[in-house]
């Protein structure tokens, strides 16, 4: 039996459909201007564009980075500490944060791509494609997870009853919980759970930075069974052949309500401590790690908190096996080399693309007996 350790970013999400960082506004827009945002979010992005277009009048003085995500959070973060400021945000803040927030979770809402089984070429969109009768397609069809998760749920399956996996993601999107869904795999979501647990057969998901639609209850058996329920009618109406032409899973957010994730900003020490029991999961997990997979989390130099915090999970007495890395960006992977220590040295596998990724964790597993046995 090996744990296995599975550390998902923006990478893991991208193939899916959804945006990074640097290219959400530029998304937002395109889904606003074609009203395709959720009508809970319309408000939020108008305040949002507001927001921009005022701090693009003041780049003669003051040279801000509107078009990326955090360095906005990061401004209206500051902001708060100043009550009475003169200028664009004021002490409104907390708003533009509550209407960003809304609008991070009505643009990965909107943007995320799911696949079809046996139609490889084949995607169901939010607004595109439909999908044509049941005497046009194969029988065998079924609905999977977002393009990406279902590689990650594939990969799953290869190990059989030989792995227990925990993913420990800073995502905050729902396409790996309807990915594992699809493919039967049991998930929960964990915060402290004990290395001695045999139930290898539930996939323990932990979310340090939070997650969208997060029920009230804290292992995610609401959420759960709403996933399967989605999952189930869309199998349901690909057998019946009706068309469809509305495929998301669609996030409940009231007037007002925030999500419950954590901003990409410099400031999420508050953030953390309603988030203190994943951190506690993810660091159990990481201590008895034998393998350890990084997917498109480039490990940024600005998050001391957790740098250090991957730091400390290495202080266990435990042996890496293998350490396989995922990222197009040599310092990032740098970065993790010099983070994993000595320890990993040839044991290490770096690759640059996600689906390759997923193939080659489960080709060494089957293939390479000297490092998993």
């Amino acid at each position: 039996m090996y744990d296995v350790v599975v550390i998902l970013g923006a990478g893991a999400s991208a193939p899916g459909g959804c945006p990074v960082m640097s290219t959400f506004f530029r998304t937002a827009r395109r889904l606003g201007e074609r009203g395709l945002l959720p009508q809970w979010c319309v408000n939020d992005y108008r305040t949002v564009e507001q927001l921009r277009d005022l701090l693009e009048l003041c780049q003669y003085r003051s040279r801000i980075d509107t078009d990326n995500l955090e360095s906005l959070l990061n401004l209206i973060e500051t902001a708060q500490h100043f009550d009475g400021i003169e200028g664009p945000i004021r002490t409104s803040g907390t708003g533009y944060q509550t209407a960003l927030l809304r609008l991070i979770a009505g643009v990965l809402q909107e943007t995320q791509v799911f696949t079809l089984d046996a139609l490889p070429d084949q995607l169901m969109t939010p607004h595109g494609t439909e999908i044509k009768a049941a005497s046009d397609v194969n029988r065998r069809t079924r609905f999977l997870g977002p393009q990406g998760y279902d590689e990650v749920a594939r990969m799953i399956l290869t190990f059989a009853s030989d792995a227990r996996f925990s993913f420990i993601t800073f995502n905050y999107d729902l396409g790996l919980e309807i990915a594992l869904t699809a493919r039967g795999i049991a998930w929960t979501h964990s915060g402290i759970v004990a290395s001695s647990s045999t139930d290898y057969k539930t996939v323990q998901i932990i979310k340090p930075h939070g997650t969208l639609g997060l029920p009230d209850d804290q292992d995610g058996s609401g959420l759960r069974q709403s996933i399967q329920s989605f999952v189930e009618q869309q199998n349901s109406s690909i057998a019946t052949g009706i068309q469809i032409r509305d495929v998301r899973y669609r996030i409940p957010l009231a007037d007002g309500e925030v999500p419950r994730i954590v901003p990409p900003s410099e400031n999420k020490l508050t953030s953390r401590e309603q988030h203190r029991d994943a951190w506690h999961g993810g660091m159990h997990a990481l201590r008895n790690a034998q393998i350890i997979a990084v997917a498109g989390y480039s490990l940024p130099p600005t998050d001391q908190f957790v740098r250090h915090w991957f730091a400390l999970a290495g202080t266990s007495a435990g042996v890496l096996r293998r350490v396989f890395l995922c990222d197009r960006d040599p310092n990032a992977i740098q970065r993790w080399r010099d983070l994993f220590g000595l320890q990993i040295g040839a044991r290490t596998r770096v690759l640059d693309d996600f689906r390759t990724f997923c193939y080659a964790v489960r080709k060494d597993y089957l293939d390479n007996d000297s490092v998993w046995s």
